[in-house]
Formats: structure tokens, C-alpha cells, sequence
């Protein structure tokens, strides 16, 4: 369902106009929704300098990078705790949280409720 979910995003934000480091960074980022990303980590794959890469993702995305991965992490679990039998602590762990009470941290941050209340 993750992966489902994450191509039909793919093609969805691909559609807008953006340049072609920012759509290579989306596609990196829902490819990899799974682990940890940084921004020097996608700065080395679009081969551009965190500095100038953060710059550009704001001006063309609107929000950081960090602000962006997180939105996507965010919508890809309540999409799993919507349609899935995941556990939250499943989810987190498949996410890549490095814990469930930062997840629900995280979660409870950017829904105003704990993921257990949130269906």
C-alpha cells in the first residue's frame, strides 16, 4: 500500500512544474519515505550544495525540506492508520522514526491528536 500510495504521489507532484533537481528530490524523498533523509543526502544526489539546494527547494516547494519530508511521512501514516491494520508502532518503525513516542510526537504535532485517536 506504501508503495502504491508513494507512486501515485510521484506522478501526482511530477505534474507540477518544477526543475529538475526539485522533482529528482521528490521522487528521492517518496522512494525513500522509509528511512532517514537529509538534506546533504539529497544535496549529493541532485549533485548541488545543501546551501543552494535548500534555497531552491524553498523558493519552487514553498516550505523547507525538512517541512516537506515531514508533511509526507505525516500523510503516509494517516493514510496507513486510515486503510491498514498497521499498528502506529509499525508504522513509525516503518516509516523511519527512530522511536514510537517521536512518531506520536510528531503525529499528535501535525494533527492535533495521537495516532491511536486519530481514526
Amino acid at each position: 500500500m506504501v508503495v502504491d500510495y508513494t507512486k501515485l504521489m510521484k506522478k501526482t507532484k511530477a505534474s507540477s512544474i518544477y526543475s529538475k533537481p526539485i522533482v529528482h528530490c521528490i521522487n528521492y524523498i517518496y522512494s525513500h519515505l522509509h528511512m532517514r533523509i537529509t538534506l546533504e543526502c539529497l544535496a549529493s544526489e541532485v549533485s548541488l550544495s545543501p546551501g543552494y539546494l535548500s534555497r531552491l527547494f524553498k523558493k519552487e516547494m514553498g516550505m523547507s525540506v525538512s517541512e516537506y519530508i515531514s508533511v509526507q511521512k505525516i500523510e503516509t501514516a494517516k493514510n496507513m492508520l486510515r486503510y491498514s491494520d498497521y499498528s502506529p508502532a509499525s508504522i513509525a518503525s516503518i516509516l523511519g522514526y527512530p522511536s514510537q513516542s517521536y512518531f506520536t510526537e510528531c503525529f499528535r504535532k501535525a494533527t492535533g491528536v495521537t495516532p491511536k485517536r486519530f481514526i
